[in-house]
């Protein structure tokens, strides 16, 4: 014996595929592992991107065309090195940067005893603000005496901690996914901290790069000479008179007092 399908309210279309799809426990079962499915394939292709993005090698934000450094990695190049660059032709960007290894610090949680002590410019500092990870940027001006760390497993440093180098306290307060050094356990200062706790230093690398836009041309095109009004209306009424099968027009009176003072 059938009975009819209480359909309720609602398109007819829409009720009989509802009703058809949840008549037996089969499709019950078809619907939810089809769910299921798509949740669990959505979740493996998230994880494929990030791990291909890990294995594929990928540009830094302060990637230089150009990169200066001393024999040795050794700290030789000079901030007026940096301004002579910066003040040639053809050179969009210009910055520097230092690195002192094994400065001896330590830590408010006494796992540190020493570390890499890096300085960022106000260029670097800005284009690094995509690879913070964890924490926040630390501010420019250094007058908080904020600094980064680099995010990794192998580096006791945490985003929080405190760090003493040459007797002056540093905040942690962020942490980048990678730097311009490969040192993991790495102090990274605006310049003008930096400056302020290990004092005046060369750079161990200056970059730049360089502007790939066309020059603008020092001199303009000279304007075109514009033709005499009367000209023109002489040469469109010859134009007429040839269409209509007239003879031509005589030139203007005009036209033969501008052609003499020409």
């Amino acid at each position: 014996m059938h009975h009819a399908a209480n359909l309720g309210s609602g398109r007819t279309e829409t009720a009989l595929g509802i009703y058809h799809a949840t008549a037996s426990k089969k499709n019950w079962f078809l619907i939810t592992a089809s769910f299921a499915l798509s949740i669990v394939l959505a979740l493996g292709f998230i994880v494929i991107l990030q791990f291909a993005s890990l294995l594929l090698p990928s540009l830094a934000p302060w990637q230089a065309d150009v990169i200066y450094t001393g024999y040795d990695n050794e700290r030789v190049l000079p901030d007026t090195m940096a301004q002579q660059l910066r003040r040639m032709p053809g050179v969009a960007r210009v910055w520097g940067c230092t690195g002192l290894v094994h400065v001896p610090a330590s830590s408010d949680r006494n796992n540190v005893e020493q570390v890499t002590f890096c300085s960022y410019d106000d260029f670097m500092l800005e284009s690094s603000k995509s690879m913070v990870v964890k924490g926040r940027m630390a501010k420019n001006s250094g007058a908080d005496n904020e600094v980064m760390t680099m995010y990794n497993k192998t580096n006791p440093i945490r985003v929080g901690d405190t760090i003493t180098v040459n007797g002056v306290p540093l905040t942690v307060v962020g942490a980048f996914s990678q730097g311009i050094f490969s040192d993991d356990v790495t102090i990274i200062a605006p310049e003008t901290l930096f400056r302020r706790v290990a004092g005046e230093q060369n750079y161990n690398m200056i970059d730049g790069r360089i502007n790939n836009l066309l020059p603008k041309k020092e001199n303009p095109e000279v304007p075109k000479k514009r033709k005499s009004v009367l000209l023109r209306l002489y040469k469109h009424r010859c134009e007429v008179a040839k269409k209509q099968g007239k003879p031509m027009p005589r030139r203007y009176q005009g036209m033969e007092m501008e052609r003499n003072r020409k």
